[in-house]
């Protein structure tokens, strides 16, 4: 070992003897504190050792511990997100692999750093069996001033890539992508302490910074103050700070728990602890100052504040009482529920979605997935069937399509034909049908919530519809005074209760279109493919959920060659399971094939369209002078001819 202590001394290297357990062998305090030439202090030793930092030429390792890895794959992992940031760093290292099947990325940078443990694990349960006193395991640390490494010829030590005559001295910049980089593989931290100010006397149930924690976007939040997402996995978010131009990663979101992991020093926040959405909150919008952040807080509308008594004022006296729920109105449904006489949901016509999602009059219906899955679409086809089955008369507002574009879809849907194929003859009579069915709102201005049900009740005054489709809701105009005086939180709560009100007001049935949120956006499965949104993965959270007396996902991989034709319906939420419906698995949604661009054809391989006018033309064939009936039992009717189809 002397000799190659020797040959290392020549090279610029400051050498330590170790043992068998890579302790160094002698006292080694003259060689962390100066260059010192190798003597017989190495002519037994077991291995031998390399000090960093400055007696070495500026020496740094970056240590890779494979034996602590869950995944299998953190190593490759490593470098393809190193790669990804920079595709000629990784050629810039020497690399050296360690008995244990770890790896020693070996450079030189100016000034030196102190040994930092940059991507940590909390121990498994299995681990904390054989080692109670095991709560972490380190993933991925440095060698710098102040510490060593073990290197080749030891015993188990060999480079695969480069040699140490010709280390490269990389930049400060190319260090921050290497270190910001191993910290996004990080899934250990420790939460934040915060002493949070006494509100009980005001609040009812949740204050506003638990109401935050519990529904507030961290994210949309974070990208409002100039923070950026890089990208993202299963369980976390990675995002690089404000003003920084290239790719490099400052924070990690963690996704499971709703917690912000900050490893840059250049930002507002405290490195190695975490932040809950409020504390975030509270850090950008209140400058730290809780009781100022709980205010702000209370004024976008979370929280529930208590009220006293005699803070509540009566008006006037009055003898109008109407506004009581007579109970011969109660008595009448529990009797209805008993005898089973509710006014049942009536079938679209698609049989795999008639079981689990009905029309009901008067419903307020909620719909979200992800953008460019094919949503509209979907939804245009849903009121092309819903018109030849039930008659059904709809308006749409959809200023994201013109017009044109919307009827073009629905004829397609209803000729089995794209555009192209339908003869004039045929385009003629699919026009008289879609006028007599149809009203399109115009997209030359964009209307707010209010302005939608103003021009909805006039539509109204002049014919009758069932049923109204706002696709989507986030193309609808912000009332911009109205916003500020409310806060996003209470303006949109107001919106969905204006819809409900306007739904059974009219019996319409109201189906909303709404695009999910940007976290959502960014949530993987295993394969790489975006997860179907959840009920509150929209603009304004759970509120649309438990406003809706319907709620369903629309969803589809886009882009993947096998499955990407295939519309996913999930039906999250049927309010009343009494006049029909049900939810369906996350695991198990019902799917839909488009095809040839005109046609929707089930899992069971019903072309519902298909299907109807086969139906009306059996019935024609009878030369039946009279509508059929509705009633299921009825031989003669549609839906006994649909049900019980040769």
């Amino acid at each position: 070992m002397i000799e190659i202590a020797k040959k290392y001394y020549d090279l610029g290297f400051s050498c330590i003897p170790v043992n068998a357990k890579k302790e160094p062998a002698n006292d080694v305090k003259g060689f962390t504190e100066s260059m010192q030439i190798p003597d017989k202090q190495f002519k037994n030793a077991y291995g031998i050792a390399i000090v960093c930092g400055k007696f070495s030429r500026n020496l740094e390792v970056l240590d890779i511990d494979t034996k602590y890895d869950l995944t299998g794959t953190l190593y490759q992992d490593f470098k393809r997100a190193i790669n990804a940031a920079d595709p000629n760093l990784l050629k810039k290292l020497v690399v050296e692999q360690t008995p244990t099947g770890g790896y020693h990325f070996i450079f030189r940078c100016s000034p030196n750093l102190k040994n930092l443990k940059l991507a940590r694990r909390p121990t498994t349960e299995e681990e904390r069996k054989k080692n109670p006193n095991a709560k972490v395991n380190v993933l991925l640390e440095t060698r710098g001033e102040g510490g060593y490494f073990v290197c080749a010829p030891t015993k188990g030590y060999s480079l695969i890539y480069g040699s140490f005559d010709a280390i490269t001295e990389i930049t400060q910049s190319e260090r921050d992508i290497l270190y910001e980089t191993a910290r996004t593989f990080n899934t250990y931290y420790k939460e934040a302490h915060v002493i949070y100010p006494n509100t009980s006397k005001v609040y009812k149930t949740k204050t506003p910074i638990d109401d935050f924690n519990s529904r507030g976007n961290a994210i949309e939040l974070l990208e409002k103050h100039g923070w950026a997402v890089v990208s993202s996995n299963k369980n976390m978010i990675h995002l690089k700070r404000p003003g920084e131009s290239d790719s490099k990663q400052s924070a990690s979101f963690f996704t499971d728990n709703n917690l912000f992991y900050v490893f840059s020093t250049s930002t507002e926040f405290d490195t190695e602890k975490c932040y809950n959405p409020a504390a975030i909150f509270c850090t950008l919008e209140a400058g730290g100052d809780w009781h100022k952040c709980a205010k702000l807080l209370s004024d976008l509308g979370f929280g529930e504040k208590l009220v006293k008594i005699d803070e509540v004022k009566i008006e006037a006296e009055t003898d109008d009482y109407t506004f009581v729920i007579d109970k011969d109105e109660i008595e009448k449904y529990i009797d209805d529920t008993v005898n089973n006489r509710h006014i049942m949901g009536k079938d679209w016509g698609i049989p795999l979605l008639d079981s689990h999602f009905k029309y009901k009059a008067g419903s307020f219906n909620v719909i979200n997935g992800h953008q460019n899955v094919g949503k509209s679409t979907f939804l245009w086809y849903l009121a092309c069937v819903s018109a030849m089955t039930l008659g059904l008369k709809w308006i749409i507002y959809s200023p994201e399509n013109k017009a044109g574009y919307i009827s073009r879809k629905i004829m397609e849907f209803y000729c089995r034909k794209v555009i192209s194929k339908i003869t004039d003859h045929e385009r003629r009579l699919a026009l008289d049908w879609i006028y007599d069915h149809f009203v399109i709102i115009g997209d030359k201005e964009y209307f707010s919530y209010t302005d939608i049900i103003k021009a909805s009740e006039k539509t109204l005054a002049l014919r009758h519809f069932d049923c109204l489709l706002i696709d989507p809701y986030n193309a609808l105009k912000i009332e911009t005074a109205e916003f500020r005086s409310l806060g996003g939180h209470e303006y949109h709560y107001q919106a969905a209760s204006l819809f409900r009100i306007f739904c059974k007001r009219y019996n319409v049935a109201m189906y909303l279109n709404t695009h999910s949120v940007t976290g959502a956006q960014r949530t993987k499965d295993k394969d790489g493919a975006l997860i179907a949104p959840h009920m509150s993965d929209i603009e304004g959270g759970g509120k649309w959920g438990n406003k809706a007396d319907d709620f369903i996902t629309i969803h589809r991989h886009v882009g993947n060659p096998v499955t990407g034709k295939l519309t996913q319906v999930l039906v999250r939420k049927i309010k009343e399971i009494e006049t029909g419906g049900k939810v369906t698995l996350q695991a198990e949604p019902l799917l839909f094939s488009f095809e040839d661009y005109c046609r929707f054809v089930s899992a069971d391989g019903v072309d519902a369209v298909a299907l109807i006018k086969g139906i009306k033309e059996q019935q024609h064939s009878t030369r039946r002078l009279t509508p059929p009936k509705e009633e299921p039992d009825d031989p003669e009717s549609w839906q006994y001819l649909y049900n019980h189809k040769p």
